[in-house]
Parts: C-alpha cells; structure tokens; sequence
C-alpha cells in the first residue's frame, strides 16, 4: 500500500471532487456530510470522470450517464451489480491522505493477457 497527500481539507470544498493523481490511478476525492472519501474516477459503468460529478450527499453521479455511487461504500445506487472502488481516506493535520494499492491501475475496458 501507499499514500498520498490529497490536499488540505481546508482547500476541498464540501461536495465539490478533487481529482488527484496516486501513480496511473486517478482518485476523487470527496468532502461531503463532514467527511472524507476517495473513489476510482472513473466510472465503472462507460469510464466517465465522477470527478466530474454531482455530490448530493454522500451519492456522487457519473456526469456522463447519471450512475450514482454511494462514497462510503462504492456501490451503485442505479444498479446493484455494479460498484466503484473506494479507497481509505484519514486526515492527519488538515492533509487529506489516501490509501492506495501500489499495483498498477488496470482499465475496465482492457483485458489481462
């Protein structure tokens, strides 16, 4: 596992993501209800940037679809089968720092030879 700094709390506005960068990963990052939370960017559904999205709550919505995830958990409110992985989130003196595998990133859309 490895860590990044995300960003001061401070400087990530509630309900606003912040995309951040851990390797080929791109993660976003989430205050919402008082909370920190860190989701895949990429919507599991067609690859859409949830970065991008509407935070109601603790549900972020794919801009490109509508797909919903739960940020605490990573699972789709529009369609059970499906969820986004989520990664643990502390906050140590204001910095905002997310847990991360150190495997590459694989793309939904590829295939393991």
């Amino acid at each position: 596992m490895s860590e990044i700094i995300a960003g001061r709390v401070a400087d990530i506005e509630p309900g606003r993501p912040l995309r951040v960068s851990a390797g080929a990963r791109q993660i976003a990052v989430v205050v919402a209800e008082g909370r920190c939370y860190a989701i895949d960017n990429e919507c599991p559904h067609k690859g859409g940037p949830l970065a991008a999205g509407k935070v109601k709550g603790t549900v972020i919505t794919c801009p490109w679809h509508l797909f919903r995830f739960d940020l605490r958990t990573g699972a789709s409110v529009t369609n059970p089968r499906m969820a986004a992985r989520t990664y643990p989130v502390r906050v140590e003196n204001d910095l905002v720092i997310v847990t991360v595998p150190m495997e590459p990133k694989e793309s939904a859309h590829e295939r393991p030879d």
